[in-house]
């Protein structure tokens, strides 16, 4: 398929790193987003979502690695192209894959409490999960607080309706041969 040289070393140090704990790269990532301009807003919390990380690819490549190795050759013999095969017939194949690691990265990026707590000085910026953590802090009233935790997991709830006939797909595909 898709093979280059140094490919299984790259993969292998891309994989080591998500043995690295995040709590070792959060002072070097602050003083990047630092030298950006970035702090007290939501980019360093917006943009490590869309690149996705080492999860994301380990992920998509234990996917793509489970398609048969007859679509790329088939394809090649009718003369398509890398890139041609890569969008004509991998990504259609890959949207259960990619639903999937969309609902994961949107829970990890919409629940994460320690972001906030790092790169946003304003409590007026504060994330919904952040405040929700301040609102149990406080004097507790109880009502508030279950208001809070249906408000904060309605958009998971949300996304998750939405990825779910990916899933759906994904599955009943998953069955046929031929």
């Amino acid at each position: 398929m898709f093979t280059f040289r140094l490919r299984g070393l790259i993969y292998m140090i891309m994989l080591a790193t998500l043995m690295i704990p995040s709590q070792v790269t959060m002072i070097p990532t602050y003083f990047i987003w630092k030298e950006f301009g970035a702090l007290n807003s939501y980019y360093p919390l917006i943009v490590p979502s869309f690149l996705g990380g080492a999860f994301g690819i380990f992920l998509m490549h234990q996917f793509i690695k489970s398609l048969p190795k007859e679509l790329y050759e088939s394809a090649t013999i009718d003369g398509c192209s890398p890139p041609g095969i890569f969008f004509r017939i991998y990504l259609p194949l890959c949207r259960p894959a990619l639903a999937a690691l969309g609902v994961f990265t949107f829970m990890g990026a919409w629940n994460n409490t320690l972001g906030p707590l790092i790169y946003l000085q304003d409590k007026e910026l504060y994330t919904l999960p952040l405040g929700l953590l301040y609102l149990k802090s406080e004097n507790v009233n109880q009502a508030l607080l279950m208001a809070g935790a249906v408000i904060t997991t309605l958009p998971v709830v949300i996304v998750y309706l939405i990825a779910q006939k990916q899933f759906v797909q994904g599955i009943a595909s998953t069955g046929m041969k031929g």
